[in-house]
This record gives C-alpha cells, structure tokens and sequence, in this order.
C-alpha cells in the first residue's frame, strides 16, 4: 500500500495510507473459515518474500507487530502485510520515516 502521511498524536501513531479491500486473518479465524491447504501454502510463501525484502533493506527493518489482523487477504488471492508503526531498523529504533510500497506481494 501507498503510505502518505505518520500521524502522531500523544503516544499513538496513526497511518494514512490506501485502502487495502480484503479481510485480515484475524477475520477468518474468529468466524472460523478453513481455507485450504494450497491457500494457506501460497499466503505462506508471500509473507516469506515480504520478510525477505523487509529484511534485505538497509537498515533492515523488522514488522515487530505480525499478527492475523495485520495479514489482509485480498479478493485476488495476494496478501498484505499491515501496521508498519511499531517497525524497528536493526539497531530497535523505531521506524518514523514514511515506507512506500512496503509488505505487498501478489
């Protein structure tokens, strides 16, 4: 997704960014969908290539919040990984630069 703006508001910080259409994991979970096995394969694979890129940038940069309800599930299949807030570099200071087009994979 397109990330254009941090907002922080006492110790709370919101992200303006596109609209991702979807339902996060968190979602199928509590209503207890079962997707099946390929699916659960494929969104595997994608959250590794989001991980390897994350983590190829320099400096490095660690999710520190991955969870069913930051894994969007997109109509077409792909996920999205979501929440950069809580994100630390290598060295565990937080992340406050905008991140485009981070924790997309189709």
């Amino acid at each position: 997704p397109q990330v254009y703006d941090f907002i922080q508001r006492d110790n709370e910080i919101f992200t303006v960014m596109d609209y991702i259409q979807g339902k996060d994991l968190g979602y199928f979970i509590q209503n207890k969908i079962k997707p099946e096995e390929r699916e659960i394969f494929l969104w595997l694979k994608q959250l590794c290539e989001v991980l390897v890129y994350l983590h190829s940038r320099k400096p490095v940069i660690i999710h520190n919040d991955i969870k069913p309800q930051n894994i969007i599930l997109r109509p077409d299949g792909s996920v999205c990984l979501v929440d950069f807030n809580v994100s630390f570099d290598k060295e565990n200071k937080i992340m406050a630069e905008a991140r485009r087009n981070l924790g997309v994979f189709s």
